[in-house]
């Protein structure tokens, strides 16, 4: 009888051992499954971050592009300004044309 005790008292052991180990077992694939998705969600937003950079390179050479045709825009308008005044000025000026204020334009 003892024997037979002793026997049922090492098969629960051994049970809960293997219990124990599915458990450790889960766990650890648990984590790995966790570690993976963290490894692909790192990739995408390294994806996101790349484009959000590649926008904004795209943003700035957009608003250069903008400053260099307000920047033409501006030249040229001074060089109107520049050529009216001359031609108010100019001998032989009509009366009209003198009498206009170059910063009216």
């Amino acid at each position: 009888r003892d024997q037979a005790y002793n026997g049922i008292k090492i098969l629960k052991q051994k049970y809960e051992q293997a219990v124990t180990e599915k458990e450790e077992a889960t766990e650890k694939i648990i984590s790995m499954e966790g570690l993976m998705k963290l490894e692909q969600e790192g990739s995408a937003l390294r994806e996101l971050e790349m484009k959000v950079a590649e926008l904004k390179c795209q943003l700035a050479e957009s608003e250069q592009e903008k400053d260099d045709i307000i920047d033409d825009y501006e030249t040229q308008i001074e060089d109107l300004k520049c050529t009216l005044e001359t031609m108010r000025t100019a001998p032989g000026a009509t009366k009209k044309l003198a009498s206009r204020d170059v910063n009216t334009v």
